[in-house]
């Protein structure tokens, strides 16, 4: 292609060989250079047009996959694709069900649990309202230990509640009223009832302590009591 300048001098040639006037060969001049740069301009145009549709293209790159997605009820969309939420099967574009025999299914629980047989339970190591949100559990030396019933767990210790006794571990009964609990009888005596009586075999003073009855012959002895001196281990 000719530059300007040697359009220019080609076009000044011409309008000498054929007598046109200087006015009509500028004029003509004048003409050819707007068209040739009105010919440059539009060829430059569609470069300009290709690199905004590059532009364009590579914007797209980027786009959330998502954004024109429409799923349907219990259904999310991921890269593009719409999935049933877990718990809920069916057709994700129109709208999922939820699993039957799924007792979670539609459960929502909170943060650090998970749902077990349709109730949300706090996960290993958290405690607190599992529907709300669990918290870490605090080192607690009774974390770990299981006392009976009517028993407590104190740094790590199971105890009898108050008014109650036994096995604190295995479980503990209430307290019952023994008239005989602070009783001190004899020798040879216990305490029934709350009053102290001589053992079998025995007589005398159940407080202070009971002694064999004296010996005088087999004769004088009832049967009960040879029976009793024979259990009391005294020879007759």
């Amino acid at each position: 292609m000719l530059s300007p300048t040697q359009v220019r001098f080609l076009g000044t040639t011409l309008c000498a060989l054929t007598c046109l006037s200087l006015v009509a060969c500028e004029a003509e001049l004048t003409q050819s250079n707007n068209a040739e740069g009105f010919s440059i301009e539009n060829n430059a145009q569609p470069d300009a047009a290709q690199d905004v549709r590059q532009d364009d293209a590579a914007a797209d790159d980027f786009s959330d996959p998502c954004e024109e997605v429409s799923c349907g009820e219990h259904a999310l969309c991921s890269a593009g694709t719409c999935a049933c939420t877990n718990g809920h099967e069916g057709d994700p574009v129109a709208g999922c069900t939820p699993i039957e025999g799924d007792p979670c299914a539609g459960v929502q629980c909170g943060a650090n649990a998970a749902c077990e047989a349709g109730t949300c339970a706090c996960a290993s190591g958290f405690e607190g309202d599992a529907t709300t949100g669990c918290t870490a559990v605090v080192n607690d030396p009774c974390a770990a230990i299981s006392c009976g019933a009517n028993a407590t767990c104190s740094d790590g210790m199971c105890a009898c509640n108050n008014g109650f006794e036994g096995d604190a571990a295995t479980g503990c009964t209430a307290v019952v009223n023994d008239p005989c609990a602070n009783v001190q009888c004899g020798n040879n005596a216990t305490c029934s009832g709350g009053t102290c009586m001589c053992s079998p075999g025995f007589e005398g003073d159940p407080t202070a302590g009971c002694t064999p009855p004296p010996m005088t012959g087999l004769a004088a002895r009832t049967e009960q009591q040879v029976c009793d001196r024979w259990n009391a281990d005294y020879q007759i």
